[in-house]
């Protein structure tokens, strides 16, 4: 650049065109220098100041910055879960979503994880079923032991020594039903000392909260609030704790659910139904024709069931499976 305008400074002095002369003494470089660049200001002019960028422009740019941020999130997030490995699976008896991440057993107790798993393998042994956190699965042996991990394949929190009937895992926490009915919670965000009292037949853990059935079919819930202390009367076949509200399925068959309402999540069909499932702002249940019905968001299609006899369903983010009839595994949303 050094030489170019030592070179203009020349014919500019040089040359010193006026009048209508100016039009037939330019230079050729000095005629393309004004053609790239502008005219030269007068002499004793001074250069005309820089635009200033106006604080609407930074205000835009910051929006479509954040824009672009939310949208690779969102992407990344549901990418981790859209390996497809489930498409060869046959023979599958439990599977289960979480945010980032999912597990399958299939029916001679092999189990297999994808998204933020992916890449890692589950601690040996045979499985009756997994329950997958956000960065950690925690998964029931056929010996009754629970044994957690997390998405690097190391050991998780672990565990109490326990026989254990069920185990269930949240955001941040686990927490499992021992033999005689005995709850315990580890991990983080939930205290211990809180449990409710009496013995459990099962439990579904949510970001910061639990809630099991007892033995005579009542729920409790229990954690950081949300609204979901406050449980329907009844008596429950099952329940499931979803982020911030829980959804349960009653003696009648009948859905019910309660907590924070965003997406109409606290707003179940009605119908009969044998299995429940909570997802991020979605849920679904298994109906007793065994079709599935979905409620709540359905931004990526993860609301819209296929077609189908199904006998297990667990929904995650943006993304819902199923185990049909057949014990083959189909995925829907993204």
């Amino acid at each position: 650049m050094q030489p170019m305008a030592v070179g203009v400074g020349i014919l500019w002095t040089e040359i010193k065109p006026t009048g209508e002369d100016f039009g037939t003494l330019k230079h050729q470089l000095l005629q393309r220098l004004e053609d790239s660049q502008g005219h030269l200001p007068p002499e004793g002019h001074p250069p005309p100041k820089p635009l200033r960028k106006s604080k609407w422009f930074w205000a835009i740019l910051l929006l479509v910055v954040g824009l672009a941020i939310g949208v690779g999130v969102v992407i990344f997030l549901s990418a981790c879960l859209r390996d497809d490995p489930w498409e060869n699976w046959e023979g599958v008896i439990s599977i289960n979503i979480g945010d980032r991440g999912a597990c399958i057993v299939q029916n001679e107790g092999t189990a297999a994880c994808w998204g933020v798993f992916g890449g890692t393998e589950p601690p040996k042994g045979e499985f009756i079923s997994v329950s997958v956190g956000l960065h950690h699965a925690c998964g029931l042996t056929t010996d009754k032991a629970v044994t957690c991990w997390d998405s690097d394949g190391d050991p998780w929190v672990a565990p109490p020594r326990e026989e254990f009937l069920s185990v269930g895992s949240g955001r941040y926490l686990a927490c499992g039903v021992a033999r005689g009915g005995t709850l315990h919670c580890w991990g983080t965000h939930l205290d211990e000392a809180r449990l409710p009292d009496g013995k459990f037949v099962s439990v579904s853990v949510g970001d910061h909260y639990a809630c099991g059935i007892r033995g005579d079919g009542s729920v409790a819930c229990w954690g950081r609030g949300y609204r979901l202390a406050t449980v329907p009367q009844g008596t429950f076949r099952s329940v499931s704790a979803g982020p911030r509200y829980a959804c349960g399925i009653k003696a009648d068959r009948s859905v019910v659910c309660w907590g924070a309402g965003e997406h109409g999540l606290t707003l179940p069909p009605t119908g009969t139904f044998n299995v429940i499932t909570t997802g991020r702002t979605h849920a679904c249940a298994v109906r007793i024709d065994q079709g599935v019905t979905c409620w709540g968001s359905n931004n990526a299609g993860e609301g819209t069931p296929p077609d189908g006899e199904f006998t297990v369903v667990s929904a995650g983010y943006l993304q819902t499976c199923g185990i049909r009839t057949d014990g083959t595994v189909v995925c829907w949303g993204r």
